[in-house]
């Protein structure tokens, strides 16, 4: 079951119910009608306290009703009560307050419900305490207190129920309705008080005195409830004026307003219209009210174009009586224009469609001109604003382009800062390469001269010292030549002396024969021949031992003869071999002056050398002296490369400040931005 389907069953049971109720209770106690006097008192009473009625919000209203019921229930009794309540509530809301008969009739049966509950728990109770008979006395207190609070209770529930259901009520605006209930029920139950006691106690002439003490007092409570309740209103207002004064954006605005607004005033359409370039334009409509909604008729903005030329607000009670929107919806039975305007300047429209006739009074029409003035406010604020929005976008923007630039600049410096670090490290190095390039450069130029003249002294020593070698080998072989002819000359005179030496050995042979012969003779000779046997004995000894000499010689004469024929083979063999040396050193004296000439030519090409490494010395000491003055360079390029990346580094920590500054000024910006862009957007 929706909620709409509820209400409508819930309209219908509290009408037929109250109705039936009533039946019931006049026919179960036929007393009132013999109390036609009182119940006439009664449901004027009731007329005037009920039409008297001071709203409390849009959806409920205090009124004074509950004092006919619950005097005259305990003084004439229920039924005559419930009679005089129907009576009223039907002369206040449909003849008075020309409120539908439906609504007229529900109301009626709300309270005739109420009553009879609530009178029903004060029998049942008085039943329980064995009390005969209602009335005032300390017995009934009890009785009279639940019956009081019942009648509160009961009534306040059935009339809530539906905006509970829907629910229509913000809690605060809940609070603010129990407090101010609480309050005038309160003064309720002191009137009722009051009238129950004077017509007990006093005579009828008092009972005008007390009508009128209580008349003054109850139209001095209006007016302080109205007082109240216009200050709680005026709290709301103030929260309108909150809104228009805060960072929110126009449509955050209209919410606002729109919702604290349908606290006061209800509504089935809120529209509001802007004048731009000479046309009305929708610029908001509310999410509160109907579900389904049609567009504006064509007679409606006829009207609206009315209202801003003449810059008048227009109500419209009965939309169907108004001939000037014949066209208009068929849900919409009231209508109210006010022109938004600043000044004398009409800059749109508000426009209130409701679904009931006559349902906005003098007040809702004062309350909806306040916050139509305080949407003309936020408007007209939005207009000033714009252009100071649309400055601090392009601020907001243009500090954007120069955040992004300084964090280019900063990372630039930086990027300044390690290169200028590594050129610094580069000239460092190239100075070390320029050092080390004229050290090698004067390590080459002595190097060539050395060689230059390492090699032409080589050459002179090596040509004396090979023609030298040359000229050795030549003797040598001259000397092998004598040497081996004299060798073999040796050999001839072994070989005569060997011959020699056997003309010794047969002399020795013979003389060693001769000596035996002498032996021989002298041995005949006897006597005589003794001196002549010890000489040819002396003969024979000598003849031995050149004999022995001889052997000896020739063996000595053999071995020479052998080692001179081997020396004669060798120095053979040598001469040979040497044979060829003339030639060869010949050739080698060739190659000797060939090599001379080639190290003369050597030596012409090293003094050349010699000569260009001279003048590679003096270009190397040019060149050095260049270097020097690039390493002087250098060295300055260093000490500006220093300097520079000092500089850089300040620089990089001077953007760095720079960005810093500028991400607060854009915050900044964007603050403001936050701060005026509430007022600058266009629904």
């Amino acid at each position: 079951m929706s909620v709409q389907r509820f209400v409508n069953l819930y309209g219908e049971a509290l009408a037929y119910g109250g109705l039936a109720l009533l039946a019931g209770v006049l026919a179960a106690d036929p007393r009132w009608l013999g109390q036609i006097p009182e119940i006439l008192v009664m449901l004027a009473a009731g007329v005037v306290l009920r039409g008297l009625a001071v709203p409390l919000s849009k959806y409920s209203y205090l009124n004074q009703t509950g004092l006919v019921a619950l005097s005259g229930s305990l003084l004439v009794g229920m039924p005559a009560a419930a009679l005089a309540v129907t009576g009223a509530v039907l002369g206040a809301d449909w003849v008075w307050q020309r409120k539908p008969v439906r609504v007229a009739w529900i109301n009626l049966g709300r309270e005739v419900i109420a009553l009879v509950a609530a009178y029903g728990v004060y029998a049942a109770i008085l039943r329980m305490s064995d009390i005969a008979a209602p009335g005032i006395s300390v017995a009934t207190i009890p009785a009279l207190f639940f019956y009081l609070l019942a009648y509160f209770v009961i009534g306040r529930l059935l009339f809530y129920l539906t905006l509970i259901v829907r629910a229509k009520l913000e809690q605060d605006e809940q609070l603010l309705i129990v407090r101010y209930e609480c309050i005038a029920y309160f003064a309720t139950v002191i009137a009722t008080a009051t009238v129950v006691a004077t017509v007990v106690e006093w005579p009828p002439l008092a009972w005008v005195f007390v009508a009128a003490a209580l008349g003054a007092l109850g139209l001095l409570l209006k007016r302080m409830l109205e007082e109240a309740i216009s200050a709680e209103e005026l709290n709301k207002i103030h929260a309108m004026e909150a809104v228009i004064t805060s960072n929110l954006s126009l449509d955050d605005s209209f919410r606002r307003i729109e919702r604290l607004a349908h606290r006061l005033v209800d509504w089935g359409d809120f529209r509001v219209y802007r004048v731009a370039d000479g046309r009305l334009t929708l610029a908001y409509r509310s999410g509160i009210g109907w579900v389904v909604r049609g567009e504006p008729s064509a007679d409606t903005a006829t009207l609206r174009a009315a209202i801003v030329a003449a810059g008048k607000t227009e109500v419209i009670d009965d939309v169907t009586r108004d001939k000037r929107i014949a066209d208009a919806r068929e849900e919409v039975q009231s209508l109210v224009i006010v022109p938004l305007k600043f000044g004398d300047q009409v800059i749109g429209t508000l426009e209130l469609e409701h679904h009931k006739k006559r349902v906005y009074r003098r007040k809702d029409i004062l309350t909806i001109s306040t916050f139509a003035t305080q949407l003309a406010t936020a408007i007209h604020i939005t207009e000033l604003r714009r252009p100071l929005v649309e400055t601090v976008e392009r601020m907001t923007q243009q500090l954007g382009t120069l955040t992004h630039a300084a964090v280019g600049l900063r990372e630039a410096a930086a990027a300044v800062a390690v290169s200028t670090q590594a050129i610094r490290s580069g000239v460092a190095s190239e100075e070390g390469e320029v050092s080390g390039g004229l050290e090698a450069t004067e390590t080459l130029s002595q190097m060539s001269r050395r060689v230059s003249d390492d090699g032409a002294e080589a050459a002179r020593k090596n040509r004396q010292q090979i023609r030298d070698a040359i000229e050795l080998l030549v003797a040598l072989k001259t000397f092998v030549g004598e040497s081996s002819i004299k060798v073999q000359r040796l050999g001839q005179v072994s070989r005569r002396i060997t011959g020699f030496i056997a003309s010794i050995r047969e002399l020795a042979d013979m003389t060693n024969l001769l000596a035996l012969n002498a032996a021989i003779e002298a041995a005949r000779a006897g006597k005589h021949g003794k001196g002549f046997a010890v000489v040819a004995e002396e003969v024979r000894h000598l003849a031995e031992q050149s004999a022995s000499a001889a052997a000896e010689a020739a063996q000595l004469v053999e071995d020479i003869h052998r080692q001179v024929g081997e020396v004669v083979e060798q120095m053979r063999r040598g001469q040979v071999n040497v044979g060829g040396v003339e030639e060869v050193s010949a050739g080698a004296l060739e190659a000797l002056d060939a090599i001379v000439a080639a190290t003369a030519d050597a030596t012409t090409h090293a003094r050349r050398i010699a000569t260009a490494a001279g003048e590679q010395d003096t270009a190397f000491t040019k060149l050095r002296q260049r270097i020097h003055a690039v390493a002087a360079i250098a060295g300055k390029n260093r000490t500006e490369a220093d300097d520079v990346a000092t500089r850089a580094g300040e620089a990089a920590r001077g953007l760095t400040e720079l960005e810093l500054a500028t991400r607060e000024l854009e915050a900044v910006a964007t603050m403001l931005r936050e701060l005026t862009r509430g007022f600058a957007s266009v629904a």
